[in-house]
């Protein structure tokens, strides 16, 4: 019989080492005090070192199929008025986007 683990916590976090822990060959069991999570804001985004991590936990491929590459960060005012916009490095493999970003109701699936 395989390793059984509690997860506490259905965060990004607990998520991912749900997944890790999958492969590795345990049974989770992912516990959640708070109500059903929902996005603050209008999505999500992540740069180079957690898509990095997407690649080793094998979900890469799904993420970018919901997800928006993003070349640049804006920066902007509560009104919208962008003041300053950020070039994204990438250093993962050239082909991979130096970012990417999912909108709330993807979050959510």
């Amino acid at each position: 019989m395989a390793g059984r683990v509690l997860i506490v916590g259905s965060g990004p976090a607990g998520l991912a080492s749900a997944i890790a822990l999958t492969h590795a060959g345990l049974q989770c069991e992912i516990v959640e005090v708070s109500p059903p999570s929902r996005p603050a804001g209008i999505g999500i985004a992540l740069q180079s070192a957690p898509l990095r991590a997407a690649k080793r936990l094998g979900i890469f491929k799904q993420l970018l199929e919901v997800g928006r590459p993003h070349h640049v960060i804006d920066m902007c005012r509560p009104d919208g008025t962008i003041v300053a916009t950020v070039p994204q490095l990438n250093v993962n493999e050239p082909d991979d986007p130096r970012s990417s970003g999912w909108r709330a109701r993807v979050c959510t699936r």
